[in-house]
């Protein structure tokens, strides 16, 4: 253990054996604290219809817009905690949630799927664009294609498919 740690842990020790009162409870009351009175107002504020849905810091900017001040931001959300009430007051939406696409295939060329990867070129900013058609059964390279650009008339060129079969591109 090294000397620091062993300082703070025998201080630590120390504290936990003295009789000294709690400091919450022995500290004393702000001079500039709200009274019971205050207090309510301002949850009165807080909790009226107007203000219900918003956080303390919006009501304090909309109190401020109209010329009041009742108390600080972290006041407000003392007093709300302090009093039981929610502190995050924001109506939020839930996450929709969306089933994964999942694409499955029984058998070879039921299923197939592309990309458009770009690969470095030999020299420094020169790239080129392979086109990868992929059979989803085999995992095996049905078409692809090297090109300069990229674009949705040689994504169509590069996978020109045979009937029946049909791909809708769309582009990213």
């Amino acid at each position: 253990m090294h000397r620091t740690k062993y300082v703070r842990y025998r201080g630590r020790q120390a504290d936990a054996a003295s009789e000294a009162p709690d400091r919450k409870h022995s500290r004393p009351t702000p001079g500039n604290a709200l009274s019971e009175s205050e207090e309510k107002a301002v949850l009165d504020v807080l909790n009226s219809p107007e203000f219900l849905d918003h956080s303390p810091y919006t009501v304090y900017h909309g109190l401020l817009d109209r010329g009041q001040r009742l108390c600080s931001i972290s006041t407000m959300y003392r007093l709300l905690r302090k009093n039981g009430f929610k502190v995050s007051r924001q109506v939020r939406r839930r996450k929709a949630s969306h089933a994964k696409p999942q694409l499955s295939a029984t058998e070879p060329r039921q299923v197939w799927s592309w990309d458009v990867t770009l690969l470095r070129g030999p020299v420094r900013g020169v790239f080129y664009y392979l086109y990868a058609m992929i059979d989803i059964f085999s995992r095996k390279v049905v078409a692809w294609m090297l090109a300069k650009r990229e674009g949705e008339d040689l994504a169509a060129e590069s996978f020109a498919l045979p009937a029946p079969v049909r791909v809708s591109f769309q582009g990213n």
